[in-house]
């Protein structure tokens, strides 16, 4: 039987076992914390699409022979980051006779963000192995002050 718990104290519940004798199962090994991630769901179509992307990568002179991908040496990659301005919650360390700090913010639930678009190439090198270009070829800051776009009437 599997017991999806967040905790310890949610598994002790779901066991009716104490959380000491828990905490000693976890230091012998018994039960072991692990994290999961998220994985996408992908549809019967974006597989396909995915796997004709992977097969027109492949380089077309020496497929039959000995398959390689092509050098992706004329292809830039571009990606955006975006970054909250502020957290919702830090962590602060004081003096003991230091104020905390005051931090305000119209709601939680709009915290400004920020957006930086990043573009780089395969690195560049010369016969004997020195790098000529490092591969970077900017980021860029997206600083437009605007309201976030609404698809709702409310």
């Amino acid at each position: 039987m599997k017991f999806h718990s967040t905790t310890l104290r949610s598994l002790s519940c779901a066991l009716n076992i104490n959380t000491t004798s828990l905490f000693r199962l976890q230091k012998a090994g018994v039960i072991q914390c692990h994290s999961n991630a998220l994985k996408p769901y992908l549809k019967p179509e974006n597989m396909i699409a995915c796997l004709k992307f992977f097969l027109s990568m492949l380089d077309d002179r020496i497929m039959p022979y000995d398959p390689k991908f092509k050098s992706m040496e004329n292809i830039v990659f571009i990606d955006e980051k975006w970054f909250y301005i502020r957290r919702t919650s830090k962590k602060f360390y004081l003096l003991a006779k230091e104020d905390e700090p005051h931090r305000t913010c119209k709601r939680k639930s709009f915290i400004a963000k920020l957006m930086f678009l990043v573009a780089v190439v395969r690195p560049r090198f010369d016969h004997e192995g020195n790098e000529t270009f490092l591969g970077k070829i900017g980021v860029f800051p997206f600083v437009i002050d605007q309201p976030a776009k609404r698809a709702s009437v409310n």
